[in-house]
């Protein structure tokens, strides 16, 4: 069966049917950080969860529509790229990529929070922990470097910013945006 497996003789419901089913006892926050979660931890995509959904759509889960609410932003890798996305939405600005590559040549460049191609505006959420050491912070500006020359303007945000001074990014945003228009 699909959504039923044995792990070491322990019978387990598969990631896709658990955070269904996980949305009938949980918050909608609780719903998406595990969705997020799974997906950054390639354990499914919100593509697999959406067929698992309709399978079970007429077993009357209660978690239906938490998980519906929740699909809207999958794709994105955590709670500030989902606040984010939900900041464009709202200032009606166009809806990016999520979780896009860029590579140079064969090379993996970076994969970006969200791009705004055919606009060359790239958007990266983070907090503090990007920035721990002095190795990830040579690491994090290098890759800014190259997305430059790869003829991208990259745009961080932090996490202060996304949740205390919406207005400062989607003013921000919006400029960059009409910028290269």
């Amino acid at each position: 069966m699909l959504d039923r497996t044995r792990v070491d003789g322990l019978a387990v419901t598969s990631p896709a049917l658990t955070v269904i089913q996980l949305g009938a006892h949980a918050s909608r926050r609780e719903v998406a950080n595990a969705v997020d979660s799974a997906v950054r931890l390639g354990l499914l995509t919100p593509e697999v969860v959406r067929r698992r959904l309709m399978a079970h759509r007429g077993r009357r889960l209660v978690g239906v529509p938490v998980l519906d609410a929740v699909l809207v932003d999958a794709g994105v890798h955590s709670f500030l790229e989902r606040r984010f996305l939900r900041l464009v939405r709202q200032a009606g600005l166009p809806e990016p990529a999520l979780q896009r590559v860029h590579r140079r040549g064969s090379r993996l460049v970076a994969r970006v929070d969200f791009d705004f191609a055919p606009l060359p505006v790239v958007v990266e959420v983070g907090g503090q922990l990007g920035y721990l050491t002095r190795a990830e912070r040579q690491r994090q500006e290098r890759r800014r470097s190259e997305l430059q020359l790869l003829g991208r303007t990259v745009h961080f945000f932090s996490y202060e910013d996304v949740t205390d001074d919406t207005t400062y990014v989607v003013a921000t945003l919006r400029s960059a945006l009409e910028g290269v228009a």
